[in-house]
C-alpha cells in the first residue's frame, strides 16, 4: 500500500500513515536496515510486530526521502537525527509524526473498548462534555488525545483523568481541540489535531 496519508501542520509538521498491506518479505524488500536496527528487528518473535516495527521505517523513509535510523531514550520513547518524531500503531496502520519541535501522535481503531475504563481517563467536567450522543467515539477521542498528550511531555506517573486534559471536544471528519497537562506545578496547553474515518482515529500535534 506504502504512503496512505500524508498532512502537513503547523509550520515544520508533518504526518505520515502506512496502510499495512505488504508480506514481511516484501516490506523487508523496501527497506536496508543498519546494524543496530537490524539487531532489534531480530529480536522479534511475531510477523505482525516485525511488519508494524519495518513498515514504521519504510514510511519514515519515504517522508524523509533517505534512510534515518530511530534510536530510543531510556523511557523508550523515540528520536531521530534532525528533529522529533513521535510513532503509533493500530490494526494494519502504523503513523509517524515528525517536527522541529516536540511532536506526538496516536492512532486508534473505532470501537466501543474504552467506553468500560472511562472512570481512568475521563474527568467529571470532560464525562458531562461527552454526553449521550456518540459517547464512545466522544470518549475514544479524548483518549487518543491525552494518550498524545502523555507521549509529548514524556512524563512518568500521569494520572490521565486528573492530570492531562481535553476541551472544545467536538465531532467531526477532521478539527482541533485543546489538550494539556497540569502536574507538579507544571502546566502547558496545546492544540490537537484530529481526523475521524470508518476504520482509523488520528490525533496529532
Amino acid at each position: 500500500m506504502a504512503l496512505y496519508k500524508k498532512i502537513a501542520f503547523g509550520s515544520d509538521g508533518l504526518v505520515g500513515i502506512w496502510k499495512i498491506t505488504e508480506s514481511l518479505s516484501e516490506l523487508e524488500s523496501i527497506i536496508t536496515l543498519d546494524d543496530d536496527e537490524m539487531d532489534v528487528f531480530n529480536q522479534f518473535r511475531f510477523e505482525a510486530r516485525k511488519k508494524e516495527w519495518l513498515a514504521v521505517r519504510c514510511l519514515l523513509t519515504q517522508l524523509l526521502g533517505h534512510y534515518v535510523p530511530i534510536r530510543y531514550l531510556p523511557s523508550g520513547k523515540p528520536c531521530i537525527e534532525g528533529g522529533y518524531i513521535s510513532i503509533s500503531h493500530t490494526k494494519g496502520y502504523v503513523g509517524v509524526s515528525l517536527s522541529k519541535e516536540p511532536t506526538a501522535i496516536d492512532l486508534e481503531y473505532p470501537s466501543n473498548r474504552v467506553v468500560p475504563l472511562a472512570h481512568r481517563f475521563v474527568s467529571e467536567k470532560e464525562m458531562l462534555m461527552v454526553g449521550e450522543q456518540d459517547k464512545a467515539l466522544k470518549m475514544l477521542l479524548i483518549w487518543s488525545g491525552k494518550e498524545t498528550l502523555f507521549k509529548l511531555y514524556d512524563r512518568e506517573g500521569v494520572i490521565f483523568n486528573t492530570e492531562l486534559f481535553i476541551q472544545n471536544l467536538s465531532l467531526a471528519e477532521q478539527g482541533t481541540m485543546k489538550g494539556g497537562i497540569c502536574k507538579d506545578g507544571y502546566q502547558n496547553e496545546r492544540e490537537l489535531f484530529f481526523q475521524l474515518s470508518d476504520d482509523l482515529i488520528l490525533v496529532y500535534c
